[in-house]
């Protein structure tokens, strides 16, 4: 790294570096010749990145989340280069124990997996570090050297989960009537998800109760049951008690879509409402419920159309809550135009296509770093998250049912970029044949068959969630390239790939599976029959149905681990 004068660092920036690669071919499917910055004690909004290379070309800059003992790869950024000294000013925000990577584009497949801590920082070498500290080269820093200036953000650490993920993928149904509880656990489905009142229509709370044990469901709810006569807030605080060291309780909910209508002294919609006062209701429930289990997870569901179409003001204050556990969306419906909602843009500095379940996992989840233009990551980056889909008619789609392998597709999409589990909304609101608890038919009912085989197939592999600590296993995300659109273009003309994803219309990720395997799921975004070229990974013409999935072993790339499945 040339030698920099204290004054060219601005007030307040912090200036780090190192000079040598972070792994060799060899160690950990690392590369030869990337550059990666020390580990950030605390989060960094880098501004700047300094690079010092021998010959002119292309890279890669890579933001990289601690992930235990590893790394969870984020969206990399594209640079060209000249040769000797350049200043890029680019704007990453680094979460706490992270770290930035630079990748020298070579003839080859650029990197694609992690790398661990210890192969990583046992060959970085720190160039300063204080406010004003100056970079400069070693001797072995004559070909390369990487730097960044950037100020800490001591006041948004990197969020520690407090409590562990399920332990299982969660299969769920949302508000199902008592008499309902069997048929949906022969369904397939693992946990009855809702809200207070304990799912009462006709207000026998215990009624409910009697068929959830009965069902062997888990169960993710709000505590009380305000419809029983005489009840009161302390048979909450009781009831909660009782549930705080029960398993089968996997997690308390609060109330829905706060982001949308508020609460009941605040009533509104969107902007109608003080999200300030909502928030902070919720966080007097939330301690409410720590004081009666402080290891049950807290669980939030937010309103998904919002924030499939970008972070707007208020979602923030409520994905930036770090007493929530694990959050949830519901986005529907699926059909209508725009048809699908297929192909969403991100609004952010980094932007990329899926389905709209796929685009809002990944922005919850914070895998890319730069949603929504936001200063900051969300304190949701990294906690687990859950996503409701219709399986009937919905209101605001005149009636029309979801198409059975688009809705297959969304389902997985959401796999794809990190769900831990989904649940299913069968209720049809206010339509002609007034309100129907079960309205999924037939189709729905064959592609969710679907989809749960497809589950088990990945939970044989090991490829979904860890059953120990909690939460999805470490993976990578290959988003589908970016291409020009509007909401109702499903058809748009896809740009090359960078080299962390994939060819559109194709997403896939690569999951680190316990045997030492690596997994790789991929999914057709579209409708038609597409074939796939990707040298990254070793494919070509390889032939997808219309919004099939595919998954695949590292050692056996070509054997399609959900053929066959009906």
């Amino acid at each position: 790294m040339r030698a920099m004068p204290a004054s060219s660092v601005p007030r307040g920036r912090r200036l780090v570096g190192i000079a040598v690669p972070f792994a060799g071919p060899a160690v950990d499917g690392g590369t030869a010749h990337g550059w990666c910055l020390p580990r950030c004690a605390v989060a960094m909004a880098y501004d700047r990145i300094y690079l010092q290379v021998a010959q002119a070309g292309r890279g890669h800059l890579v933001p990289w989340a601690a992930q235990g003992a590893r790394f969870r790869r984020g969206d990399a950024i594209p640079v060209a280069v000249h040769a000797g000294f350049n200043t890029l000013p680019i704007a990453l925000t680094v979460p706490a124990g992270g770290t930035v990577s630079y990748e020298p584009q070579a003839a080859a497949a650029l990197v694609l997996g992690g790398f661990s801590a210890s192969t990583a920082h046992n060959f970085s070498l720190p160039c300063g570090g204080a406010p004003g500290a100056v970079a400069s080269a070693t001797p072995t820093s004559a070909d390369y050297g990487l730097g960044a200036a950037g100020m800490a953000l001591g006041t948004v650490p990197a969020p520690v989960a407090r409590v562990a993920g399920p332990k299982r993928y969660v299969i769920g149904v949302w508000n199902a009537r008592a008499q309902e509880l069997a048929a949906w656990a022969a369904r397939g489905v693992n946990t009855a998800i809702g809200l207070e009142d304990d799912f009462t229509h006709a207000g026998d709370a215990e009624a409910w109760h009697r068929a959830w044990r009965a069902s062997g469901l888990d169960l993710v709810h709000r505590p009380g049951r305000w419809r029983t006569p005489g009840w009161k807030s302390a048979d909450t605080r009781a009831q909660a008690l009782a549930e705080a060291a029960n398993p089968r309780v996997i997690a308390w909910n609060l109330i829905d879509e706060p982001d949308v209508f508020g609460h009941p002294a605040q009533p509104g919609y969107r902007g109608a409402f003080d999200p300030d006062l909502t928030r902070s209701m919720l966080d007097r429930e939330v301690d409410d419920l720590r004081k009666a289990g402080p290891a049950k997870p807290i669980f939030c569901n937010l309103s998904g159309y919002d924030l499939s179409l970008g972070l707007l003001p208020w979602k923030t204050r409520f994905l930036d809550d770090p007493h929530i556990d694990w959050w949830g969306f519901d986005q529907y419906p699926n059909v209508g135009a725009p048809a699908g909602f297929l192909m969403f843009e991100q609004t952010g500095a980094e932007r990329f296509v899926s389905s709209c379940i796929g685009l809002t996992v990944a922005q919850i989840v914070q895998t890319d770093f730069n949603y929504g233009g936001c200063a900051t990551p969300a304190a949701s980056r990294g906690k687990p998250v859950l996503f409701a889909v219709a399986t009937g008619r919905v209101q605001g789609a005149r009636g029309l049912a979801e198409d059975p392998a688009r809705w297959r597709a969304i389902v997985l999409s959401g796999v794809i970029n990190g769900a831990c589990g989904h649940y299913y909304f069968p209720q049809y609101l206010d339509g002609p044949d007034g309100y129907v608890s079960d309205d999924t038919g037939a189709p729905i009912l064959a592609a969710m068959a679907h989809v749960h085989a497809v589950i088990g197939v990945l939970h044989r592999h090991g490829a979904l969630i860890d059953p120990v600590h909690g939460g999805r296993r470490a993976f990578r995300r290959r988003p589908c390239a970016f291409a020009p659109m509007t909401a109702h273009n499903q058809t748009a003309t896809f740009i090359a790939p960078r080299d962390d994803q994939l060819p559109g219309p194709f997403e896939g990720c690569e999951i680190d599976l316990p045997h030492g395997d690596t997994l790789r799921l991929v999914l057709n975004l579209t409708g038609t029959v597409q074939v796939l070229h990707d040298p990254h990974w070793g494919y070509a013409g390889l032939r997808f149905a219309p919004w099939q999935a595919q998954a695949f072993l590292a050692r056996s790339p070509h054997d399609d681990l959900l053929a066959g499945l009906v």
